[in-house]
């Protein structure tokens, strides 16, 4: 018979496997993150917020990060993908163009990546034990894709 301090137990290592994976999850994000600043030769760029003051961010970020769960699923995670894009480095202001994403295991080596305001939704399957430049450079792709098909309207 299962008791109390049974279930007890099951729920503590159930939250500790959904912290694990969330904690996987977001760490896929920084390296899609970073497979887009490397593409674009924006690793380790910053530009100033404004002319004001000394502030700076990123061009590339990820924002809006949320988490989304089902009992019976693995977590997923809704992301913003962020770029910025200027006219000339001390020209204001900036443009910040988002992406929409998110992510969810498929199996327990696998992740799928969907853009979720494009019809169709594009989605992507990525194999964790493929090296970063690889399984994120079609994702990379699409997300540049969509930026020129809005910035061609």
């Amino acid at each position: 018979m299962i008791d109390y301090q049974t279930l007890c137990q099951q729920n503590q290592q159930y939250q500790q496997r959904k912290s694990d994976y969330r904690e996987l999850l977001a760490t896929e994000i920084q390296l899609l993150k970073t497979e887009l600043e490397s593409d674009l030769g924006l690793t380790e760029k910053v530009y100033k917020v404004d002319l004001a003051t000394d502030k700076t961010a990123p061009y590339v970020s990820i924002t809006d990060q949320r988490s989304e769960e089902d009992w019976e699923q693995y977590p997923s995670l809704s992301f913003s993908l962020n770029l910025v894009l200027e006219s000339e480095p001390n020209s204001y202001p900036k443009q910040t163009y988002s992406e929409t994403l998110q992510v969810h295991f498929v199996q327990a080596e696998r992740l799928n990546f969907s853009f979720k305001k494009t019809h169709p939704e594009l989605k992507f399957v990525v194999n964790l034990k493929d090296d970063n430049q690889t399984k994120y450079r079609p994702i990379v792709e699409a997300y540049k894709q969509l930026l020129v098909k809005r910035l061609s309207r």
